[in-house]
């Protein structure tokens, strides 16, 4: 009988057999549960793919944040600049209207 063997993505040594001989492959013979379940050889494979996958994610986050934050500093530069423009179109009109009253 053929066993199913898996092989860790890291290291590339084996992870697990499927119903295997356990005089054989000691602990890596595993039932069908177990079998499914074990991606990695060992604690040391894991632990590196957990880095991995963490540096990635904040690269990921960090990229995310500074869209965020360059979309939220254009708006306020945005809205300050059609603050300014009110502003100015309000002193115009009042300087309109204090030359009207004057020539009354």
């Amino acid at each position: 009988m053929i066993n199913r063997k898996k092989f860790c993505p890291v290291c590339g040594n084996l992870a697990a057999v499927l119903d295997g001989n356990p005089e054989i492959y000691g602990e890596k013979a595993v039932p069908w549960n177990t079998f499914i379940r074990v991606k990695y050889c060992g604690d040391e494979c894991r632990e590196i793919m957990k880095r991995q996958s963490q540096r990635l994610s904040n690269k990921r986050r960090r990229r995310e944040r500074k869209a965020y934050r360059d979309a939220f500093l254009e708006a306020m530069d945005t809205l300050r600049e059609e603050v300014r423009v009110s502003r100015e179109e309000t002193r115009l009109l009042l300087e309109r209207i204090a030359e009207l009253e004057a020539g009354a």
